[in-house]
């Protein structure tokens, strides 16, 4: 059973920073510019599982893939306008950690939200 997960964004000062994970359901999600105007803001439809629901309480096999949205609060930081190098790290029950590249990592420009499906 995985006891923690989480990813982590790469600042343009190679520094890694912590995401901030987000509770998810099925609906939409609005991406809103620091600014606040609404009118430049984006829309996702969550329409898959989570995450989190894919592997709360589920044993998951080694080598078997899960898949699930993961909404993200990027830190904030200075990152360029192109996607960061991004990790995706998790640690099982039994204590056995494994961090992997994230390569669909995407940042809205001027945003402090990040998505990423994994």
């Amino acid at each position: 059973m995985i006891d923690s997960y989480g990813v982590d964004v790469m600042d343009d000062h190679g520094k890694w920073m912590k995401c901030t994970t987000m509770q998810l359901g099925y609906g939409a999600v609005y991406n809103t510019p620091l600014d606040g105007d609404w009118s430049h803001s984006t829309q996702t439809v969550i329409e898959h599982e989570s995450f989190d629901r894919a592997v709360n309480n589920n044993n998951i096999k080694p080598g078997e893939t899960v898949r699930g949205w993961i909404l993200l609060e990027t830190p904030k930081g200075e990152f360029a306008k192109t996607a960061p190098q991004s990790r995706f790290h998790l640690r099982d029950s039994l204590g056995i950690e494994s961090i992997r590249p994230v390569e669909s990592l995407n940042v809205v420009a001027g945003s402090e939200s990040a998505q990423s499906r994994q």
